[in-house]
Formats: structure tokens, sequence, C-alpha cells
């Protein structure tokens, strides 16, 4: 019966984890990502809050003294990369400050868990050698990657000139199209996190679109908003950059510039 009952809790533990959502203690062997308590005129003895929100630039990590499996279900909407600690990271935090900020994790095993969907994804933490689903710490989601489609090009409306009138900023889609097994993919995350440029694409409203040359949908078919950016990629040296506007028009198309500086100086050169 023994096996049975480790395959039942194996298989019940996200029932048991949707259920009681646990709030993992500070002191405990994995600690998430909370929102700070807001001091209250009468004393406050609950926990912090899990923080159940994560945005295209920001990383959820979560630190544990045991390494741990982290399974996401539904599949496809984060992603999950282990880390060891102790470690420094420069980034936006699910419960930090809301902008770029410095941060320190000291426990030996992070995972840093990033949105690569939209949509509530819930995540399991089990602990190496769990015994009982108790030990399992679960939090759900609400994710948003900035890939909302992106309009297909229309026929400009006529507009008369009003030169006393300055140009609104463009808000802008930037599509990069890249090969995610090339060594150099796995850095590129340095370039979106740059201060300056996060805080620009942040300001400006713009939605990051990052998509592997062989992306396919459910149907097996490339999406059909990017599918023009992919056949203008194919032969070219990748990773290559678009720039696009509300409209769908493409106001830049090339090579991912090396700096994030050069990336931004783009932006800036078509109005976004």
């Amino acid at each position: 019966m023994r096996p049975l009952l480790f395959l039942f809790l194996l298989l019940g533990v996200s029932i048991f984890a949707t259920a009681a959502q646990p709030t993992p203690k500070p002191d405990g062997p994995i600690k998430l990502p909370v929102t700070p308590i807001v001091p209250q005129p009468m004393p406050a003895t609950v926990d912090p809050e899990p923080v159940t929100t994560l945005p295209a630039d920001t990383l959820y990590v979560i630190e544990s003294k045991v390494r741990c499996v982290v399974r996401a279900h539904p599949t496809g909407l984060v992603k999950v990369s282990e880390k060891t600690g102790p470690r420094d990271f420069t980034a936006k935090f699910a419960g930090g400050t809301g902008s770029i900020e410095d941060k320190s994790f000291a426990g030996p095993f992070l995972y840093v868990v990033r949105a690569s969907g939209i949509g509530r994804v819930e995540l399991d933490v089990i602990p190496a050698g769990f015994e009982t689903a108790a030990q399992i710490v679960s939090v759900t989601l609400s994710v948003d990657d900035g890939s909302k489609p992106i309009p297909p090009p229309i026929p400009p409306k006529p507009q008369p000139d009003d030169p006393a009138k300055p140009a609104a900023p463009t808000k802008l889609y930037i599509v990069v199209v890249e090969e995610t097994a090339d060594a150099a993919a796995a850095s590129r995350g340095a370039l979106i996190f740059d201060a300056a440029l996060a805080a620009r694409t942040t300001s400006q409203g713009h939605h990051w679109r990052i998509v592997d040359k062989d992306v396919i949908d459910k149907d097996g078919k490339p999406p059909a908003d990017v599918a023009r950016f992919l056949d203008a990629s194919k032969g070219k040296v990748l990773p290559q950059l678009f720039l696009v506007n509300p409209d769908g028009d493409t106001l830049f198309s090339g090579p991912l510039p090396k700096t994030a500086a050069d990336v931004l100086a783009q932006i800036k050169k078509v109005g976004g």
C-alpha cells in the first residue's frame, strides 16, 4: 500500500495545494517573495501574503535551503531556472519596490521564475525527498509576458498637418526573433533588464515579444501575429529586431544591436 499512498500524494498535490495555499514561514526551508505588511493602527499578527502577480519585466525568486523541483501547471506560462546561491541580482523583483534594484539571496538553492505567457499558473515547490504533502509549498500567480497579439498593418488615415502640436511618443511592440539554442540568447535578459532601457519601455508602455525562429502554435504553425517577422528573418543573421507601432506598421527592422544603449537609441529614433 505504501507505493500507492506515495503516488496518491504526488498526484493529489495540486488539489491539496490549491485548497490550502499555505504561506511558508520566514524561518522555513522555502521562501517565496512576499508583499510587506503595511503598518496598521491595531496589532497585526498575520504573516505576509505571497506575491500573486508576475509581469514581463519582473523576476520571481524562490529561495530554499534544500534542493527542490518547481512544477508549473498549466505548462508554458512561466520559465523556471535553477541558480546556485548565495547570489546577487539586479532587476525588478516580485515583492520588491517596483523599480530596478540590487538584491542579495543567501539561500543555497534559488529558483528564478519569469513570465512566458499570459494567464494564471500554479507553482508547486516540492522539496527533494518529501514525505508528506504538507512539505510542499504552492502559490498561484497571474502572469503576463507582454505578448498580447501584435495588430496587422492597416492603411494609414490622412491626417492634417498641425505643426503646433508635437507628436506623442509612439507605443511600440519590440519584437526579437532569435535562435533560442544559441548560447548568446542566455544573456539576452541582461540587455532587456538594463536600467535605462527598462525605464524607457515601462514609461512609454512598450511591449517586448521575443520569439524563437522555429516557434509554432498548438496547430503546428507559426503564430499568426509574428509570422511576418519570422519570414523577414529567414536567411539573416540572428537575432533580428523589429519595432512595430500600434497600427502594425514596422518602423524599423534589422540586426539586434549589441548594447542596450544602442537599442534605446533606435527606439527613440523611431519616436518610441
